[in-house]
């Protein structure tokens, strides 16, 4: 879909926008890379690009909210997040852009980079503990 000036959106979602739904805008230059894209669920896609040095694979997703969704439907996003992840080859790179409305604790946790994940929560909640278990299988 084009959005202006030359960009393009990527998107997987629902049939209305704005409801539900995931989504990578990219510039010209860099839709000339792209050499797949795959709409997973209304919550997660991923993209393929060329990179001199490797591919890059980029995924965007948006897990369900703690306090809202099942156990079930948790346990289906991260399935999906963790198998997509698992099927990429071990050599290209791997972008995760995402909300992943976690929260993993106060202490610093090894592979987490940014404030966002640095709350005052006195521990983790339970999309975090999902976060973590993701990132050790990675």
């Amino acid at each position: 879909m084009h959005i202006g000036e030359g960009y393009r959106l990527l998107y997987s979602g629902g049939e209305k926008t704005g409801q539900k739904g995931v989504g990578i805008a990219i510039s010209p230059e860099a839709y000339k890379t792209l050499t797949s894209w795959e709409a997973i669920s209304d919550s997660l896609m991923a993209a393929t690009f060329r990179t001199p040095f490797r591919k890059l694979h980029v995924l965007s997703a948006y897990a369900p909210t703690n306090k809202r969704a099942t156990i079930a439907q948790k346990d289906e996003f991260y399935a999906k997040l963790e198998s997509k992840i698992d099927a990429l080859p071990k050599q290209d790179c791997v972008l995760l852009l995402a909300d992943l409305n976690a929260r993993v604790g106060p202490e610093p946790t090894r592979g987490l980079k940014g404030p966002h994940f640095m709350r005052n929560e006195a521990e983790a909640n339970d999309n975090g503990c999902r976060v973590l278990d993701l990132m050790d299988s990675c």
